[in-house]
Formats: structure tokens, sequence, C-alpha cells
């Protein structure tokens, strides 16, 4: 993809607004508006990655992005709506189970490298792309292992 074509995504993805899941954010993970609506841009930015990235992967979200994508999910029909108009298709969230391997379950730094290279310093939204202290099922805040799908 040229440089121009990826900016034109990019810019459309973060276009995206969702006002019911910032204050969803705000009242559920705890979070002031600004935060809330800084979280929201970086789990974008994270679908981002798995949208247009896929052959790179697979990909983890850091903890506090993946507890965003979580709530962004439970909105069924605006996540489903979203994913197939900006990817083109439906990403999905797999949870870790005991056969992952170990070098998948820890690819959060690996994410975070990759937005950093997509999309410069993370500057404002540098603490919700921090690395991921849990390991285990993404239910439970630890990483996805399969957000292609």
């Amino acid at each position: 993809m040229d440089a121009q074509t990826r900016l034109a995504r990019y810019n459309r993805v973060m276009a995206f607004q969702f006002p019911a899941l910032i204050e969803r954010y705000e009242q559920e993970l705890d979070l002031s508006s600004e935060e809330a609506a800084q979280l929201f841009v970086g789990v974008k930015q994270f679908l981002y990655i798995c949208g247009f990235e896929r052959e790179k992967g697979p990909w983890s979200p850091p903890e506090k992005i993946d507890a965003g994508w979580h709530e962004f999910i439970l909105f069924t029909r605006q996540y489903h709506e979203f994913c197939i108009e900006m990817f083109g298709r439906f990403i999905h969230h797999t949870p870790y189970s005991s056969s992952t391997p170990e070098e998948v379950r820890g690819n959060s730094q690996k994410t975070r490298e990759m937005a950093e290279a997509l999309f410069g310093p993370l500057n404002l939204n540098e603490e919700h792309w921090g690395p991921s202290i849990k390991v285990g099922c993404s239910a439970c805040g630890g990483p996805c292992n399969d957000c292609g799908d």
C-alpha cells in the first residue's frame, strides 16, 4: 500500500467518532473525558494495525487498549459496522488458551513497536500503549492472539 493510500485509510479510521463509547470508557473504566478520548484513539490505532497489517501479526493489544477494545465490542452492531466499513472484514477478538505459544502471548511490545513505526511518537497516548503486564485470556486483561480472522 502506498503512503497516500495508507494516510487516507488512517485518517478515515481516526475520523470515526462514537460518543457513547467514550462515555462508557468514562463510566466503566473510570477515566476522565480526556483519558477516554485518548483511549479510543489507541483502540482505533490498534484496530488499524489489525486491519491493515494482518500479514505481519498476530497482534496483541496492551492491557488498557484491550480493555477499551472489550468495551467497543459490547456495542456489537456499531463494532461490526466499524470493522466492515473501515477494513472490509470483521476483526475478531480471540483470547489465549493454554496451548497458545509463549512468543505469541508476549507480543504486545511488537504491537507497540508497529504503532510507533506507523504513527510516530505516541505522545498523549503513551499510557495506553505501555507493555501489557498480564498474560492470559483477553477477557481478563491479557492480549489477543489472533485479531485477524
